[in-house]
């Protein structure tokens, strides 16, 4: 983008931190995890960034380019990304350090890169005239807005390595059925923790035989690969995608909805069951009775019970 006009620029005048505008976002191709910020300047997007423990995206390839592009932008957002040449104009370099070796400038009238004040690049979202073609990479002022409104806002994407939000937890995925083979599964929680490939179980669905494999990258399900396709599967309802847990400590857990009071007594005496909480103040659980049985089971709700019980004969 070429500087045609001379003025200040005070870098940074956009707020410092970006807001996060969606969760991350796993790229299967390499299992690192992308995230969008709400629109900065480049040195304000990179700071939040940094904070979130990733940088603004590095673009190693075209595929990369493309995911990028179609994931966060799709033709309505303009897209930071890590290269820059702020260190020495002319020479440019990824902020996390990767080599430089793959390039989308656009060759269009203005191009790209110019060699002047202009030292973060983005991705354009559109043909926005004046050289700007979509997906292809221009230089620009930190702040475009304050010499270039016409190019309209741009929003960070931050690349991390690792999950950065993890809480061990199970992967989740759909089942994809056509003409009664399952021929994919979409991830719709890549999960966090493993350390192996989890199991994976296709069921229901009226089918059988479709069996799955899980790819795991950097401790999440980065893709589902359908080994068997099976047959005869309903898409209403579809079948469904069982993924196993992390690794965990397997635990037993007793719940208890109800208690029941026996009461071994004399047929046809009177009596009166209570109950306490100290065993001092003891309290009728109801009416006296006559026994009618030897044998006498009463139930009470858990969150109704007393401790402590007892029968009392009465007159």
């Amino acid at each position: 983008m070429k500087l045609n006009i001379l003025a200040g620029i005070v870098l940074g005048s956009a707020s410092l931190y970006a807001a996060v505008l969606t969760p991350p976002v796993i790229n299967p191709a390499n299992g690192h995890f992308y995230s969008l910020l709400s629109s900065n300047t480049w040195s304000g997007a990179q700071a939040e960034a940094v904070a979130l423990g990733g940088n603004l995206t590095t673009i190693d390839n075209a595929a990369e380019n493309d995911w990028v592009f179609d994931t966060f932008s799709a033709g309505q957002r303009n897209l930071w990304i890590g290269l820059n040449d702020g260190d020495f104009n002319g020479i440019y370099s990824w902020i996390d350090g990767t080599v430089f070796s793959y390039s989308n400038w656009d060759a269009g009238p203005s191009q790209q890169p110019d060699l002047g004040n202009d030292h973060w690049v983005f991705i354009a979202l559109g043909d926005l005239g004046q050289g700007l073609t979509a997906r292809k990479w221009h230089d620009v002022v930190d702040n475009p807005d304050s010499q270039f409104p016409w190019i309209g806002p741009v929003y960070g994407v931050v690349e991390q390595v690792a999950s950065p939000f993890c809480s061990p937890h199970p992967a989740a995925a759909t089942a994809t059925v056509v003409g009664g083979f399952v021929i994919g599964a979409k991830i719709t929680d890549v999960g966090c923790g493993y350390t192996n490939a989890p199991l994976v179980l296709i069921q229901g669905g009226a089918g059988s035989g479709a069996t799955a494999t899980a790819v795991l990258s950097n401790g999440v399900v980065s893709t589902i690969v359908i080994t068997s396709a099976g047959c005869c599967y309903s898409t209403n309802p579809p079948p469904t995608i069982a993924i196993a847990s992390p690794p965990f400590t397997p635990t037993v857990a007793i719940a208890v909805s109800r208690i029941k009071v026996m009461q071994h007594v004399v047929l046809g005496w009177n009596y009166v069951l209570e109950s306490s909480a100290d065993l001092s103040t003891w309290i009728p659980t109801g009416p006296q009775f006559t026994a009618q049985s030897e044998n006498i089971t009463t139930e009470f709700f858990v969150d109704q019970a007393a401790q402590y019980y007892r029968i009392r004969q009465v007159p």
